[in-house]
């Protein structure tokens, strides 16, 4: 993530230094398409998509859409901070050859390791109390006279 991060700041500032962001959410994507392609140039990332209509992933639900990117979450660009975390998601969804995603913890673990558990022996309370020690405490002078000085 920290690659999508890094490429979203900088798509961010080319986009606000260009005035580029509008009221027409398809009109700033669209915008945002076209930086990112200019940002992604010459690196391992590639688009996915060659277009994306989003007039349509606007207005129709995620079923109907050719492309599967739900964008109904984008937040307002004057939030600096919340738009660019959510641009690095938008740019890892749209494009190829980021950072692989870490392979489970059980390949790094060598087919021959075994473990062993033994469970901890269990500790027995003492039988017949019952209780006896508090129920005292309540008969007991000194719980009677405190009773008898908070009334």
């Amino acid at each position: 993530m920290p690659q999508y991060l890094i490429i979203a700041e900088n798509v961010y500032k080319k986009i606000e230094d260009k005035n580029l962001f509008s009221e027409s959410s398809a009109e700033t994507l669209n915008h945002l398409v076209g930086v990112i392609r200019k940002e992604i140039k010459g690196t391992k990332f590639k688009l996915k998509y060659n277009f994306i209509d989003f007039d349509e992933c606007l207005t129709k639900p995620l079923e109907d859409c050719a492309i599967k990117l739900d964008v109904s979450l984008m937040p307002n660009h004057k939030n600096k901070d919340e738009y660019i975390l959510w641009l690095a998601g938008f740019i890892e969804r749209i494009t190829t050859g980021g950072e692989a995603k870490l392979p489970p913890i059980s390949q790094f673990i060598p087919p021959d390791f075994k473990f062993s558990y033994e469970e901890p022996p269990k500790v027995s309370t003492p039988i017949g109390d019952d209780g006896e020690m508090i129920i005292n405490y309540f008969k007991s002078d000194a719980f009677t006279k405190i009773i008898k000085e908070e009334k």
